[in-house]
């Protein structure tokens, strides 16, 4: 049952799609470079980036938070569960959920893949003094495969470093840090975490020889960064009004570089994206071409971030609310609701690939708990601000998304 659901959705590998290895110039899936129509992560990944702040550098996971927000989903009922399972796309039926989770969780299914790695984790940190209806923990266990710890909240440095360690070990130490002391929540309390890694080897390595230092045209002004470059025959398209090319990972990813035209915007693009088949609509354009591409080299890491107002502009709202949330899903504990949604993600571009990080951190008082604080040979040369996503090359689905107004200078 689960595996037709997924046909349905696209999200099963097609039969053609070719993961056989080359030498030289990549080797690209007979698929389109970017999103199919059935493709159900990336309307949520693609809202959930125009809502964030304009002009800035930074790097979400939409799996990653999104498999948090299912988790959230699943203690959730009533106007909760409907705004939820609507900014996540989750049709209104039974077993919907169950299968959106197992969807989410194929993405690292397979295991490693030679040069690719895809590992994601679920967790749920419970006070000790917070009751969990047992229906809520059996599915977060089977549905997430997410370990279940009672921790003190009381003793917030222990709780703390607890999470941070997990969040570490999942992402091999580039998210170590995504809640503190000063964040946690009052007991009774719980918090629901999420994790990703992503390491992908490219079927074309850059030359690091043909790496140099050049401008890169950002809003601020021109700054010196390490530009590399390939000739590669891989999909590409261009229109009035960007330029798209994928680049294969081994295995079943891609990376998908759409660049703004000079007479375009970084942040145009974006918005435009979010409107219904836009995406799908450029990757119907794409070809194979042989591309002269520069990249410049990318180290990212987003700090832990607040998503509260990111996810409100997408119609989350009540479950951030005292007085609108219904968790009775979750615990009889009543009022019980999301006090805030932290996030950090990390993503490194280079001549030999990509490793991208991502945690999610969802804090719930329960019960009597006060709130603890307040939420808080075409030519394409990426030299002014871009937009990066590391996709799955069957059917499009976006594991990171992020622009690039400015990489770090060249030392």
């Amino acid at each position: 049952m689960i595996r037709d659901w997924l046909v349905r959705l696209g999200v099963t590998r097609r039969a053609d799609a070719d993961d056989t290895d080359v030498g030289g110039q990549a080797s690209v899936p007979s698929l389109p470079a970017v999103a199919g129509p059935n493709s159900v992560l990336n309307p949520f990944a693609l809202r959930l980036l125009g809502a964030l702040p304009a002009a800035d550098t930074q790097v979400v996971s939409p799996h990653c938070l999104a498999m948090a927000l299912a988790m959230l989903a699943r203690g959730a009922a009533g106007a909760t569960y409907a705004q939820l399972r609507d900014s996540l796309g989750i049709p209104d039926s039974p077993e919907a959920l169950q299968r959106y989770v197992a969807m989410l969780r194929g993405v690292a299914s397979s295991g490693p893949r030679r040069d690719c790695v895809v590992e994601s984790a679920a967790a749920l940190w419970a006070d000790r003094s917070t009751p969990l209806l047992e229906s809520f923990v059996d599915d977060v266990r089977q549905w997430f495969g997410a370990d279940v710890a009672s921790v003190d909240f009381t003793d917030k440095n222990a709780t703390a470093e607890q999470v941070n360690g997990w969040c570490g070990r999942v992402t091999r130490n580039r998210v170590t840090r995504i809640v503190g002391p000063d964040t946690m929540p009052r007991p009774p309390a719980l918090l629901m975490t999420t994790a990703i890694y992503f390491k992908g080897g490219w079927t074309s390595p850059f030359e690091e020889g043909a790496t140099i230092t050049a401008p890169f045209h950002a809003p601020s002004g021109d700054v010196p960064v390490r530009l590399m470059y390939q000739t590669i025959a891989t999909q590409y398209a261009e229109t009035d009004d960007v330029q798209m090319v994928a680049l294969p990972y081994f295995g079943r990813w891609q990376m998908t570089i759409i660049l703004p035209r000079a007479s375009s915007s970084l942040g145009t693009v974006v918005q435009r994206l979010r409107h219904p088949h836009e995406l799908e609509r450029l990757s119907r354009a794409m070809s194979k071409r042989e591309v002269r591409l520069s990249l410049p080299r990318v180290s990212i890491d987003s700090g832990a971030m607040s998503l509260l107002p990111a996810l409100t502009k997408i119609g989350i709202e009540a479950a951030f609310g005292l007085d609108t949330a219904d968790f009775s899903r979750l615990t009889p504990l009543a009022p019980t609701w999301a006090i805030e949604v932290l996030h950090r993600a990390t993503l490194d571009v280079d001549e030999a690939g990509t490793i991208a990080t991502a945690a999610t951190a969802i804090e719930m008082p329960c019960g009597s708990s006060l709130r603890h604080r307040t939420p808080r040979p075409v030519v394409m040369r990426v030299d002014r601000p871009y937009l990066m996503l590391v996709q799955a090359a069957y059917d499009g689905m976006i594991l990171f998304a992020a622009t690039v107004t400015q990489p770090p200078a060249a030392s």
